[in-house]
């Protein structure tokens, strides 16, 4: 069993171009994951369209990206034990 996280930080925005692309991914990767565990990284709130996936969420305290990356990213990804992080929408932070 491998364990991974998904950034939908950026998905609180209007559902257009990545936005949508990263959405249906996570959906997609979750509906398959087999005996793999998934967990979304979100801005705030889980994002609604994401609302009724079966997997574990953890939300930031803002939305702002520059802070996302530069500090609460990097905070929190050895606190998870993922295998791997998807960055869909944003490239990963640029320092860990």
């Amino acid at each position: 069993m491998s364990r991974f996280a998904i950034d939908v930080t950026a998905c609180w925005r209007p559902r257009v171009g990545m936005v949508t692309v990263a959405v249906e991914l996570a959906r997609a990767l979750v509906a398959g994951r087999g005996a793999d565990d998934f967990t979304l990284l979100c801005s705030r709130e889980r994002p609604p369209a994401l609302a009724d996936l079966d997997c574990e969420a953890v939300l930031a305290p803002y939305r702002h990206e520059v802070v996302l990356k530069a500090r609460w990213l990097p905070m929190v990804e050895p606190q998870l034990g993922c295998d791997a992080i998807l960055y869909p929408y944003w490239p990963s932070p640029p320092r860990r």
